[in-house]
């Protein structure tokens, strides 16, 4: 009986030491439920405010980049990463099992990368570890699409209502894509993440000139709680970006594209640009850049060098000509001028031509693309003040900035001269195509002009900004207040020198002769310039029409 009372004494010690605990934590409990609900609840509801008022950023979708006709050049595409929580709390482990076969079957059909056998060893291994151990974030799937996605999510097992089931998790991101690839791509341009600012912005091409159309606004929510759950509240919603209209022609693209590749490898140069614009719009219907592949033989997209400046070569000898016949320095295209087989004009080094003769006459200046010849009519007029012909280019409007809305765009550097006796030496160069440096698109301009009448339209790429279903049509301007750079007669004249370069007796550009097309047009060649030595290069030169 004694050895029974002591046993029974001690477990009342262990029962009275539990219960003891038991009220120490329960005094402890209720001393923090007080002091946080009462005594300090000012500070956590603070708190608590600050958490749920706390504002987000709602990241607007960019808007689209079209063709003339509606297509799409640039676009974003949403894709998905599939993945399964194996340690979900509810995880169904026996389900999975008995589903295998099904799954991998179907799994090794939709996503090849894997055969059946490998797809149900890939999914099933993680099931033979020790559940505390198993993956909580396996990859299934990367970058699907949501078709994919509902794809997986029809499969036995996988379709289940509830995901703490299955373990399935799915994270879409965006991705700015080009369905056409390359095609025009520098032009379009590309987009790039900055951690300076949210979301995707331009960084070249209409992509970053038209960023903040592109863009969009953002928008900001906050967390508030409601009875049963603490939802996402919008604030201000997003405004997604604007779809831009261009005048990119997808067929005509295409053509240029494969035209200017067969090109750059018939004369093996290391890159080339093509553009065709419309005569009545100034629509650029087509845009090339292409440049040979240091990896490989092929020519890949390449930097807009559209409307960066090089020094262009004959090509310019069109604007002289232009200014020789409107200001009436040359009237009659037939008049005979003596050339000779150099002139040293001013004292300075001697300009020679390609293909010298006695004389020739002011047509053939520019069908024989005559240095010398050029250099005599400018020389007419503006021997005694050489600034003047500075002046009078810009006075066209060609030197001014071409706003076309693609980033990285250039004017021409066509500098002011004195007037002595380096001024008129500088003005017999920059006059026939040297000493200056010019964008192609302006040379574009100024020959688009010539078919034009002499009306000088400005190159447009963007023709329509669409945003909150409202249109902002971009309209057809000139590049200057007058709207012509020449009379109709001036063009006139200058298109037919234009058509003998192509087709006339002792033409340059000859080898483009078409029984099928009228092609006019001029040729340009003009040696690189190394940068140590600054110094023409006479085994590269760079070509142009």
């Amino acid at each position: 009986m004694k050895r029974l009372n002591e046993n029974r004494r001690h477990i009342m010690l262990r029962y009275a030491f539990i219960i003891l605990l038991i009220l120490l934590f329960s005094v402890r409990i209720v001393n923090c439920l007080v002091n946080n609900t009462i005594i300090h609840a000012d500070k956590w509801n603070e708190k608590a405010m600050k958490e749920l008022l706390k504002v987000d950023l709602i990241i607007p979708e960019r808007g689209n980049i079209l063709a003339n006709d509606g297509s799409i050049l640039a676009t974003n595409l949403r894709y998905y990463n599939l993945h399964i929580d194996y340690r979900a709390s509810r995880f169904k482990a026996d389900s999975l099992a008995k589903y295998a076969d099904i799954i991998a079957d179907s799994l090794a059909r939709r996503f090849p990368s894997r055969n059946a056998k490998q797809w149900k060893s890939y999914l099933t291994d993680p099931l033979k570890m020790d559940p505390k151990k198993r993956p909580r974030f396996f990859p299934l799937a990367k970058g699907v699409s949501h078709a994919d996605v509902q794809f997986v999510m029809s499969l036995p097992f996988f379709n289940m209502n509830n995901k703490l089931l299955t373990g399935l998790i799915s994270k879409n991101y965006i991705v700015r894509a080009n369905p056409y690839g390359n095609m025009a791509a520098r032009s379009i341009g590309r987009v790039t993440r900055s951690a300076n600012r949210a979301g995707v912005h331009g960084y070249s091409g209409l992509e970053m000139a038209l960023d903040k159309d592109l863009y969009g606004k953002i928008g900001y929510f906050k967390r508030v709680p409601l009875t049963k759950d603490i939802v996402n509240w919008t604030d201000i919603p997003a405004v997604p970006g604007a779809d831009i209209q261009t005048t990119i022609d997808i067929n005509i693209q295409d053509i240029v594209e494969n035209e200017l590749n067969d090109m750059l490898e018939y004369c093996d140069a290391e890159w080339g640009v093509a553009a065709m614009m419309e005569v009545e719009t100034g629509n650029i219907v087509a845009i090339s850049n292409l440049e040979k592949d240091p990896n490989s033989s092929r020519y890949i997209e390449g930097m807009n060098r559209a409307v960066k400046r090089f020094e262009p070569g004959s090509v310019v000898k069109v604007l002289s000509m232009m200014i020789a016949l409107e200001d009436g320095i040359v009237s009659d295209p037939n008049e005979v001028i003596t050339t000779g087989s150099e002139y040293a004009y001013a004292g300075g080094p001697a300009i020679k031509d390609a293909h010298p003769v006695e004389q020739l006459t002011v047509n053939d200046v520019i069908e024989m693309s005559s240095n010398i010849g050029m250099t005599r009519i400018i020389a007419r007029k503006y021997n005694d003040n050489p600034s003047a012909f500075y002046s009078r280019v810009k006075s066209t409007g060609f030197l001014d900035s071409m706003k076309t809305n693609i980033a990285g765009e250039w004017t021409p550097r066509f500098d002011s001269i004195p007037n002595n006796r380096g001024g008129r030496i500088a003005m017999s160069r920059m006059c026939y195509g040297y000493a200056t440096e010019i964008p192609p698109l302006y040379t574009l301009a100024l020959y688009n002009a010539i078919a034009a009448g002499g009306k000088f339209i400005r190159p447009r790429l963007v023709t329509k900004i669409t945003k909150n279903g409202v249109d902002s049509i971009i309209p057809m301007s000139y590049m200057n207040d007058k709207q012509q750079i020449c009379s109709a007669v001036t063009a006139a004249k200058l298109r037919k020198m234009l058509r003998n370069v192509v087709f006339g007796p002792h033409g340059t550009a000859t080898r483009l002769r078409n029984k099928n097309v009228a092609i006019a047009g001029k040729t340009g060649t003009c040696y690189m310039i190394e940068e140590n030595t600054r110094a023409y290069n006479k085994d590269r030169k760079r070509l142009t029409f």
